[in-house]
């Protein structure tokens, strides 16, 4: 996937983001939200956009989630 954007709104209300570099959307996702997963606002129920130039989506943490532990349960 390359160079993503991504952004969620926390429980403060304010656009939370980051830049990095992922392997496909739900990577992004958990790349973020483990980096703002410490801070205050940080909300786990948020969703979360990932933009990669044109192309835009929007992904439930939960899903997320749910891909990494199916990708933890297949390298035990």
């Amino acid at each position: 996937m390359g160079c993503c954007y991504v952004k969620m709104y926390g429980k403060d209300g304010q656009q939370h983001s980051i830049t990095l570099d992922a392997s496909s959307a739900f990577d992004a996702v958990d790349k973020a939200t483990d980096s703002w997963s410490r801070y205050w606002w940080f909300d786990a129920s948020a969703i979360v956009t990932v933009q990669r130039g044109e192309q835009r989506w929007n992904i439930s943490q939960v899903r997320v989630r749910d891909w990494r532990a199916k990708r933890v349960r297949g390298r035990a």
